[in-house]
């Protein structure tokens, strides 16, 4: 138990000003100390992950799909990822003028969830020297080859560049050439 305790101690100091003190407290009675880590992390999982981590977006997207049934090995995991979040705390997202258009970059696995055979998929747009759209999600079908969860990453990816586009235009953003996804 003391074990435990410290490593919530690690999690107050990151996320307790995040967290009201009722949400915090109910959470603290009603969860065991594995449920407890999983759901603290996961809470803030919008906050770390759309506003500023893209470094743990894969990581906290697979602990999410363990909230409801979290053991021992996912407290590990969820321990692992604030420890990260606290050692690299001066870290972030830097903007520049480079001139260069904007590219993205899509990637998938194939069937790699052992549970239902779903394949991961995400993608991270580049603009100004730095990242500025990006997630990573699981397919919502089963692929039946590598090939197929590629195709599905990159209509994904294909999808966010059109919006962007669209979203940049309107900003008054001028650039000549199309986007390139790799």
């Amino acid at each position: 138990m003391s074990q435990s305790r410290s490593y919530l101690n690690e999690s107050e100091k990151i996320h307790r000003k995040h967290t009201s003190s009722l949400e915090y407290a109910r959470l603290q009675e009603s969860c065991n100390p594995i449920r407890f880590w999983v759901s603290h992390l996961l809470q803030r999982r919008n906050m770390c992950q759309v506003l500023s981590r893209p470094d743990i977006l894969h990581a906290v997207s697979k602990l999410s799909q363990r909230n409801t049934d979290p053991h021992a090995e996912h407290e590990t995991a969820a321990r692992h990822v604030l420890r990260y979040l606290s050692s690299t705390l001066d870290l972030c997202i830097e903007y520049r003028r480079s001139g260069e258009r904007v590219s993205g970059f899509a990637d998938s696995d194939w069937a790699n969830d052992s549970l239902d055979r779903k394949s991961y998929s995400g993608y991270a747009f580049f603009l100004a020297g730095g990242v500025f759209s990006w997630t990573s999600s699981k397919q919502s079908i089963v692929s039946l080859s590598s090939t197929e969860a590629e195709y599905v990453a990159l209509s994904t990816a294909a999808r966010e560049a059109v919006y962007l586009r669209k979203l940049l235009d309107e900003m008054g953003w001028q650039n000549s050439g199309p986007m390139t996804i790799y």
